[in-house]
């Protein structure tokens, strides 16, 4: 069928809506009309590392259209999240660990299904590199492995759901899954965009004894007190070793960066008290080169964990998260943005910006 996709030519260009038809329903897919997408970082790090050209995306939700014959799991008509991409027979996703799929990355970033096949072709008859995360739903229909899948009740509007499903998700998993924070710990946590903003969440929901966020932009670190940060601290205009000699002189049980910056990186281990977890979450940019000092992890005998979304299985965690936003438990509405469609660039520009946690896209 032919629909209307976000295309980036080439690395660092802006994208354009243009025209693309979609190829044949595979029989263990799923046609869903997308109503709206979330805009993550990772969709602009993968105009530079992405094939070209490319259509992006990978937070979408809206209304199934079609299913193929193998399908069981959701039908026309139902409400549904996009998940990330997982091949369902590895050893890892059999145990229940789609997290960790031997194929993963594959899915995430090859820009085609497992098979090497594509799934959208140009007004020209070329073929786009889509597929991202299985999904690319920076469109208004897209092809999705229906495994992925979640469904959602009426009740959820379109930028909840789609706000949720990578950022959020990540940061809640990595507090409740990969750390396991419960009462008698204390986290740190560096940097509160989506999925710090995330890790602040799911680590209030289990009675976190402490939360200490930071950042360098206050709007973000007010609305982590409003996501139910304890404290936090500008490093912008604060000196954290400081406050931390002063209010946490023992460290923290546990701590997350989001940042990717090699000091942050460093200094948040030193944040740890003995015995402590550490959890990082990063992209390509701003990634820096790491000095790693082995001794200093002897020294805490600390663990240091990198995250997969927040080891979460989204048909799992999903209905959890929103299950707390319908009750008033989290206002994740305090972190979106809403922008049509035609607007992609502009909203972009604003989550770069740190002025909204999540711009969302509204297709419909």
């Amino acid at each position: 069928m032919q629909t209307t996709a976000a295309v980036v030519r080439s690395a660092g260009a802006d994208f354009q809506l243009e025209d693309v038809r979609l190829t044949d329903l595979r029989p263990d897919e799923a046609l869903v009309q997308i109503h709206a997408c979330g805009v993550c970082h990772m969709d602009v790090e993968a105009k530079a590392t992405a094939k070209l050209p490319s259509v992006l995306g990978h937070e979408g939700a809206g209304i199934v259209l079609e299913t193929g014959s193998e399908v069981d799991n959701v039908q026309p008509g139902d409400r549904v999240i996009l998940g990330y991409g997982f091949c369902g027979s590895c050893p890892q996703c059999a145990n229940c660990k789609p997290y960790f799929c031997d194929e993963g990355w594959k899915l995430a970033f090859g820009g085609a299904r497992l098979d090497g096949s594509n799934t959208a072709i140009d007004a020209a008859g070329n073929p786009i590199a889509a597929a991202f995360f299985q999904q690319s739903s920076f469109a208004r229909h897209a092809l999705t492995p229906a495994r992925g899948l979640v469904r959602i009740s009426g009740e959820v509007p379109w930028p909840v759901a789609a706000a949720l499903p990578c950022g959020f998700l990540t940061g809640v998993g990595t507090a409740q899954n990969l750390l396991a924070v419960d009462s008698g710990s204390t986290l740190l946590i560096r940097g509160v965009g989506a999925v710090g903003m995330g890790a602040v969440i799911g680590a209030k929901m289990v009675g976190c004894n402490r939360i200490v966020a930071t950042d360098l932009r206050e709007n973000r670190l007010e609305l982590a007190r409003k996501f139910g940060a304890d404290q936090t601290v500008n490093e912008a205009d604060a000196d954290l070793s400081a406050w931390l000699a002063s209010e946490m002189p023992r460290g923290f049980t546990h701590a997350l960066d989001t940042t990717g910056n090699s000091g942050v990186f460093e200094h948040s281990f030193e944040c740890l008290a003995t015995g402590g977890q550490m959890a990082y979450a990063i992209l390509p940019a701003p990634m820096e080169e790491f000095s790693f000092k082995p001794f200093q992890h002897f020294v805490k005998s600390a663990t240091l964990k990198a995250v997969s979304f927040g080891s979460a299985v989204p048909a799992e965690l999903l209905p959890r998260m929103m299950g707390w936003w319908s009750r008033g438990k989290f206002p994740i509405e305090a972190a979106i943005g809403t922008y049509d469609f035609k607007d992609i660039n502009a909203a972009v520009e604003a989550g770069a910006s740190g002025r909204i946690i999540k711009p969302v896209l509204l297709m419909q």
